[in-house]
């Protein structure tokens, strides 16, 4: 099987300070229902968040406002300080014993979802249940049935 594979760089501005995070966002047809966000420069330092598409997907095309319970939250506002063009925010909430709201423009993740969507569907994702099992085996699966 083919796997398509997406990414796109994103710079997200930390709320509350004068910051900003590089980040590159992927997605791959092997695992169409996740959406990984690695936070950096490329280095050790670097801190991976992976989390539903669906949660992106429902803010960007206006489904609701906010997605989201637990450690990933994601919603959907206006910033009327910045030029008209890039007024529509999309805020990341994520939580690791403290709560961290990165924000940017709404604009840049519907360009990364939009070449997601591309290859596969909001709700007419495919998964390969051996391929996923065999993963979260281990490779046990393909041992087992080496097996029989």
């Amino acid at each position: 099987m083919t796997e398509f594979q997406v990414s796109h760089t994103v710079r997200w501005d930390v709320e509350d300070t004068n910051d900003s995070l590089p980040s590159v966002m992927r997605w791959t047809s092997e695992d169409p229902l996740a959406v990984q966000v690695n936070f950096g420069q490329g280095g050790e330092d670097d801190v991976e968040w992976k989390f539903a598409r669906d949660l992106l997907a429902d803010v960007v095309m206006s489904k609701t406002d906010r997605a989201g319970e637990g450690d990933v939250r994601v919603s959907r506002r206006k910033d009327y300080s910045r030029p008209i063009a890039c007024q529509d925010r999309l805020t990341l909430s994520l939580t690791v014993g403290f709560t961290r709201d990165l924000t940017t423009d709404l604009e840049e993740i519907g360009i990364f979802l939009q070449n997601t969507f591309m290859y596969a569907l909001q709700g007419e994702e495919k998964v390969d249940i051996d391929t996923a099992l065999d993963k979260l085996l281990g490779g046990g699966l393909q041992r087992r049935v080496g097996h029989r």
